[in-house]
């Protein structure tokens, strides 16, 4: 197959194909077979049809049918032989209504196509990441124990009849409104009266009075709070004293260490350390995922088809609507300028990277072999204590078989990636 391709843009080509006459032949073959197999002509037999007689009466089939059948295979072939990655389905230029096809002739067309444009990668070397090898303090392991410690504290009433104090332990429920609505309700809250602990209207509402007490508290939340329900809202907090309590802390020891199913707390904290660095080099990971992406992408200029990007921006909203629906979420926040102006920032990003990891991969062959999607399959299989081929009729049936071979596809580039960028130069600070 003859195929000249032409450069219109960085995102587009105009392709010049010619079929050879040999691959019309052998489509042309194919299908007189077919047709003779098929054809009800009266007087002939199934399979006796003469072909001149086929070529005459079903001549502007047989046009059609051989043109729907090469044109995709050229596009297939052409694809895998030039390096092109397409965008969008070829546009065809030439007028295939007049195009004749005929044996011992070749069929030439012209299209063009919405391609992935060529990247340049930069040396690897010129990559920088943090490539330390993970170390936890211990004094970092022993807040964590002193976390699950506090977890497993008991709060029993105190002895004396008194209004509550700085430094009590309080036991309250609450409910917080606005308007009509109840944006959160929670029960048997302990909360400890420290500066810096709670809002300071609520602290203020809490000190001084006591047990069976209810108030109706205005505050006004953080922007920046932890329940994204309640973040900026002004509301009334609604809030019953139910206790003043002191709080016990368990002992560390081997009884404590039983409650993790551990012999000696000294097993116990061996684990704990072991699980600490597994969550910082997990963290150390995604962080060397995200320092090396955003380098590429400073480094590499990317042009990106107006009509791709809004594609990609159409898939994401909808994603978003479908989330804000299930969690009954306001939707005209998906709605707003500054939104819409993130979903183009995140379709961009995710078309960039996208491209820039696909390079990567065909320039360093780096590919996802069928046992590794079944090796995969089956440790998540047993993850979720499942049946190997149960688990894998799900991911068939939910189309979530390609997230498995992605993942591996990303897993295997940024592995090497990170083996192959340069280590960030620490800076030593003296003591």
């Amino acid at each position: 197959m003859k195929v000249d391709v032409e450069t219109l843009g960085p995102t587009k080509k105009r392709l010049h194909v010619e079929i050879p006459a040999e691959d019309v032949n052998q489509e042309l073959q194919k299908l007189y077979k077919s047709l003779r197999k098929e054809a009800k002509i009266p007087g002939f037999r199934p399979g006796r049809v003469p072909i001149r007689l086929l070529k005459a009466r079903f001549k502007e089939h047989i046009r059609q049918e051989v043109i729907q059948s090469l044109v995709p295979q050229a596009y297939k072939d052409i694809f895998n032989e030039e390096g092109i990655t397409p965008l969008s389905s070829p546009n065809i230029e030439t007028d295939l209504t007049e195009v004749a096809i005929e044996e011992d002739q070749p069929f030439a067309f012209t299209c063009t196509v919405d391609v992935r444009p060529e990247i340049v990668l930069p040396d690897y070397s010129e990559i920088e990441i943090d490539k330390q090898i993970v170390d936890i303090p211990r004094d970092v392991v022993d807040e964590a124990i002193e976390r699950l410690r506090e977890e497993r504290a008991q709060y029993p009433p105190i002895e004396e009849d008194r209004p509550t104090q700085i430094g009590d332990f309080v036991t309250v429920d609450w409910e917080v409104t606005e308007g009509d609505t109840v944006l959160n309700t929670e029960t048997d809250v302990h909360v400890k009266l420290e500066e810096g602990s709670l809002l300071p209207e609520v602290q203020q509402a809490l000190i001084g009075v006591a047990v069976g007490t209810e108030k109706d508290v205005p505050v006004t939340f953080p922007e920046d709070h932890g329940n994204p329900s309640l973040a900026g809202k002004n509301a009334i907090l609604h809030i019953t004293v139910k206790e003043i309590t002191t709080r016990q802390l368990p002992e560390l020891d081997d009884a404590f260490a039983a409650e993790f199913g551990f012999e000696t707390y000294e097993q116990f904290v061996g684990n704990t350390w072991n699980q600490l660095i597994e969550v910082g080099k997990a963290s150390q990971y995604q962080q060397q995922v995200t320092d090396i992406l955003d380098q590429l992408r400073e480094k590499v200029e990317i042009e990106i088809p107006e009509f791709f990007l809004a594609e990609q921006i159409k898939e994401i909203q909808e994603r978003y609507r479908r989330t804000y629906q299930r969690e009954g979420r306001d939707l005209q926040e998906i709605q707003t300028e500054a939104f819409q102006q993130s979903l183009h920032e995140e379709a961009s990003t995710a078309i960039r990277n996208g491209w820039l990891l696909a390079e990567i991969a065909d320039r360093e062959n780096i590919t996802v072999e069928d046992w590794e999607i079944e090796q995969e399959i089956r440790r998540l299989a047993l993850q979720r204590d499942q049946d190997t081929d149960t688990y894998r009729k799900m991911l068939e049936t939910t189309n979530r078989l390609d997230e498995i071979e992605d993942s591996i596809f990303r897993t295997k580039v940024f592995d090497f990636l990170i083996e192959n960028v340069s280590a960030k130069e620490q800076i030593i600070i003296a003591g």
